[in-house]
Formats: structure tokens, sequence, C-alpha cells
């Protein structure tokens, strides 16, 4: 099976596909080990973030049913952690990061990582997490939303 006709950030795909995302990116993340390569560990990275994604996404689908998206953002989070250590550097990863946070209630710790995230990444960044409001729309994603819009991206550079 092909991941990428799975939800993505910019996919409003059926519940069941999401499911199946997910249960395949756990596959993935429990038979491959990153090793010490930057090349391996760099995939991990980005399988161990689909994880944590597709589990964000199963904790929308939980607020929007009237659930507890309380046991999926906890998954989210794990898998976030284990692509964060392999690569601390993403702005994407920092931003599922910034996301989990927010949809947990942290908004405080939300805003510092999503800042950071942006600050990293710039605006391809900021727009990634704006359209990730856009699949299995909640109600505090408008929020999220306007925290994404206010982040100012500078770089390095800007900043000296």
């Amino acid at each position: 099976r092909d991941l990428h006709s799975f939800p993505t950030r910019r996919s409003s795909d059926l519940p069941d596909k999401t499911e199946e995302a997910q249960r395949l990116y756990g596959e993935i993340t429990k038979s491959f080990d990153p090793g010490p390569t930057s090349g391996m560990r760099s995939k991990m990275a980005v399988a161990w973030n689909g994880l944590g994604w597709q589990s964000i996404l199963m904790a929308k689908l939980a607020i929007v049913n009237g659930r507890s998206p309380v046991e999926w953002l906890q998954q989210a989070r794990e898998a976030i952690q284990r692509a964060k250590g392999l690569n601390p550097d993403s702005g994407m990863i920092l931003g599922n990061e910034a996301y989990i946070e927010f949809l947990s209630g942290n908004k405080d710790k939300a805003r510092a990582i999503l800042f950071e995230a942006i600050r990293i990444g710039g605006e391809r960044t900021r727009q990634g997490e704006i359209n990730d409001t856009e699949v299995y729309p909640a109600p505090a994603d408008a929020e999220f939303v306007e925290l994404a819009r206010g982040a100012l991206p500078t770089t390095a550079a800007q900043a000296a």
C-alpha cells in the first residue's frame, strides 16, 4: 500500500483511512531501527512524525464525536517525541508537537513550541499548521490558526 494515499495534512479522507494509516505507520516504526546513519534516522523521523500525525487526527475525530482524545493525544505525544529525538530541528515535527499541546489544553506551551517551529520552518511551516486544522475540524482550531498567524518567523540571520 502507498502511504501517500492516506489522509495527509490537506486531506479530508474518510476516518477508516486515518485508522489504517495510523496502523501502518505503527508497523513501520516497530519494524525498523533508525541506526546510526543520518539517512535512516531521517526516514524514521518521518515515520514517527507520520504516526504522530495520524494519532492527532484520531484525537480530533474523538473530539468531533464527543469522545475523550486523551489516549490518542498521548500516543501522538510519544510518537512525536521519538521523531523529535531523531530530528530535533524539524519545523514540521515541532509544529505537530505544538498542536498536540494545544489540543491537550496546554496553550502557553503550545504557543512557545509553535513559535519555535515557525522560526525554524518559516512560512511553509506556518501554512502547514494552518492547513492541519482543516482536517477533521475541531471547535478550538480557529484559536490555533490565530496563534499560527500571530507567530513571526525569524531566521538567525534576521535576529543578528
